[in-house]
């Protein structure tokens, strides 16, 4: 699969890291928040332990369920909410750097994941999920 590169989500990203961290540095945050939020969604695949590798760069099967869950942007504004509501700083740098994670993922071409283990379209072009092997052959031309 080819990786397009979206500057948008990067920004964000970049946004979302920035405010982590501010409100881990002026001391409303304890210090292992921001790692928590940018690191801890990629320990979904510690589900993948023992899995065989269906190759291809594709994820195990049993993995696709708490990555999906871990990685939909539901997760960390539903906890920004919460946080906004009860007023607590402490709680808003945890989903700002999970946040980071995810919107950089997306800028650099990574989303939520099939039932096969592919990478789905983004916005959800087309119900068929987008294999990061290599790209298969283009469709022969019109009228050749």
């Amino acid at each position: 699969m080819k990786h397009v590169i979206r500057p948008l989500p990067l920004l964000g990203a970049f946004v979302a890291l920035g405010a982590a961290l501010v409100l881990w540095r002026d001391g409303s945050a304890p210090w292992w928040v921001v790692p928590a939020g940018v690191i801890g969604p990629d320990l979904s695949f510690l589900a993948a332990i023992g899995a065989a590798d269906p190759g291809n760069g594709l994820m195990p099967s049993r993995v696709v369920r708490p990555y999906n869950l871990v990685h939909h942007p539901g997760g960390p504004l539903a906890l920004a909410v919460v946080s906004l509501v009860v007023g607590s700083p402490a709680l808003l740098a945890f989903p700002a750097a999970w946040g980071s994670h995810l919107l950089w993922d997306r800028g650099v071409g990574y989303g939520m994941r099939a039932r096969d283990g592919s990478i789905m379209a983004p916005r959800g072009r087309t119900g068929r999920g987008v294999h990061p092997g290599p790209s298969p052959a283009p469709p022969p031309a019109r009228g050749a």
